[in-house]
C-alpha cells in the first residue's frame, strides 16, 4: 500500500515541474499572464458564436419543416424579385412586391397549392410539392408581417378550407 502512495506522490511532483519552469522564465510568465488576461474576450467570442449558432439552427429547423420532396408537377424559380412557376401546359409569374396575399388552398386530390394574388393578373397556383417549391420559403420570410410558425402549422395540418397565410397591409388615408 505504501509503495502505491509513493508512486502517486511522485506523479504529482512530476505534474508540478512545469510550474517551476514558469516561475523561473520571465517571458513564459508574461505569456501565461497574457493568456489569462485574454480569457474574458475569448469567453465573450464563444458566447457570441453560441448565440449565432442557435439563431441559424432555429432558421434551419423552420426551413426543414417547410421543405417537401419536390417531386410534384411543375418547376418553381425565384429570380430578381419574381416568382415563376412553369409546367408543360401552364404557368405564370408574379412580382414579389406586387403580391397582395398568399393563400394555402387545400386539394381534393393530390397536394395543396399556394395561391399568390396580385392586382391585374390571375392568381398564380403552385403545388406545395412542385420542384423548387422550397425556394418559396425565402420569399415568404421577406413578406412584411408574415407569421412563419402559423404558416408551418397550416402546412402540417392540411386544412379543409383555404387559409390566408399573409395579406399585404394597406395604408389608411384620412
Amino acid at each position: 500500500f505504501t509503495a502505491v502512495s509513493n508512486v502517486s506522490a511522485l506523479r504529482v511532483v512530476r505534474v508540478l515541474r512545469p510550474l517551476r519552469s514558469v516561475s523561473r522564465i520571465k517571458n513564459l510568465k508574461k505569456l501565461i499572464a497574457g493568456l489569462f488576461a485574454a480569457m474574458p474576450e475569448v469567453v465573450n467570442n464563444l458566447l457570441l458564436f453560441a448565440f449565432l449558432t442557435l439563431v441559424f439552427a432555429v432558421a434551419a429547423v423552420q426551413r426543414a419543416r417547410f421543405a417537401h420532396k419536390g417531386d410534384g408537377y411543375g418547376s418553381v424559380e425565384v429570380d430578381e424579385g419574381v416568382v415563376s412557376y412553369f409546367t408543360p401546359y401552364t404557368g405564370g409569374q408574379v412580382e414579389i412586391d406586387a403580391m397582395t396575399s398568399v393563400t394555402l388552398i387545400p386539394a381534393v386530390k393530390g397536394p395543396a397549392h399556394w395561391q399568390f394574388d396580385a392586382p391585374g393578373q390571375p392568381p398564380l397556383l403552385i403545388p406545395l410539392d412542385a420542384f423548387g417549391a422550397d425556394r418559396l420559403f425565402d420569399v415568404f420570410v421577406t413578406l412584411d408581417g408574415i407569421e412563419t410558425e402559423k404558416m408551418l402549422r397550416q402546412i402540417k395540418q392540411t386544412p379543409d378550407h383555404p387559409v390566408v397565410i399573409w395579406r399585404k397591409r394597406t395604408a389608411l388615408l384620412r
